[in-house]
């Protein structure tokens, strides 16, 4: 089930991939706003607003009726649609050594897409145990200057909901290995090739 890399014409396991350049080695800052970032405009579609820095932390999910619902429980006008998402070309990242690099990139389209099942990298703060789950992408997050900088996502942990902010290392297609920021510096790479 390989797909074409946009790149080069190899072969991977992943559906997607998009063309990026990238400076020096990119560093995701750690911090994120809460994932209440989105407001509804007048059509009720959500809007990303913009990156604060803020510290990062998971929020409980309140459905309606009390009490956590699992994922596939959550009604279908929870879920986003891909109208809601707006594409932006860029983001500044900040590299090992503190300086700014214009990154071109954006969310891929299947990361949006709720019929495209995806996962996300979560770590229990009290426990420290980590793994990959299921996630509905709820809005795209963007800087100061309106360019992609994370996803949020709803995801249920040991029997609750929780929405939080995810950057690319921490988001891939179900079932992958590949995180959409190995998707990109793959990309990446067989640009530098072919140069």
């Amino acid at each position: 089930m390989g797909a074409t890399c946009c790149c080069q014409g190899e072969t991977t396991n992943d559906a997607t991939l998009l063309h990026n350049t990238w400076g020096a080695d990119p560093l995701f800052l750690s911090e994120a706003q809460p994932s209440n970032t989105s407001k509804e405009n007048d059509q009720g579609n959500l809007k990303p607003t913009l990156l604060g820095r803020v510290r990062f932390s998971p929020q409980v999910a309140q459905p309606d009726k009390g009490g956590a619902l699992p994922l596939e429980q959550v009604e279908q006008d929870q879920l986003p649609s891909e109208s809601n998402f707006e594409h932006h070309d860029s983001v500044v990242r900040v590299s090992a050594d503190g300086t700014k690099n214009e990154a071109n990139w954006t969310w891929p389209a299947w990361v949006l897409n709720r019929s495209v099942r995806i996962e996300v990298h979560v770590v229990d703060e009290e426990s420290g145990d980590s793994r990959w789950v299921e996630a509905v992408p709820r809005s795209r997050i963007v800087d100061a200057d309106g360019h992609d900088a994370w996803l949020s996502a709803r995801y249920n942990w040991d029997g609750e909901l929780y929405d939080q902010d995810f950057h690319p290392g921490q988001v891939r297609k179900l079932g992958s290995t590949l995180s959409v920021e190995g998707e990109l510096r793959h990309c990446s790479k067989h640009r530098q090739i072919a140069a």
